[in-house]
């Protein structure tokens, strides 16, 4: 399974994007702050991240971006390489690649 949750805010927002087949894209970057429990006790994350929102998502996220930049959002969807694993040559057959979010659903925290 290939599920990520994130509460953050968007940091960066890029303009918004059609690609060759027609659909909207935006490149963002999200910041996130939190405090998890490992074996050791509590830690405190702080972290940007870079995220993709395409389709109607896109379009969303920069009307919410543009009326309230600060919101708090919670984040769905999945990771992935940045670029497809196929075009690339692998030694040992792993390549380790950058990976992005990819945002499929989102929700204003209230």
């Amino acid at each position: 399974m290939n599920r990520l949750q994130l509460r953050g805010r968007i940091n960066e927002c890029g303009g918004l994007r059609v690609g060759p087949s027609g659909t909207p894209s935006l490149d963002l970057v999200l910041w996130h702050e939190s405090t998890v429990v490992e074996v050791q006790g509590s830690r405190q994350l702080a972290f940007t991240t870079q995220a993709r929102a395409l389709g109607p998502i896109a379009a969303s996220l920069v009307r919410v971006h543009s009326t309230q930049p600060a919101a708090e959002i919670r984040f769905e969807g999945f990771v992935a390489p940045r670029r497809s694993l196929n075009a690339l040559p692998t030694v040992s057959g792993l390549r380790p690649e950058p990976l992005i979010f990819f945002i499929t659903h989102f929700e204003l925290e209230s």
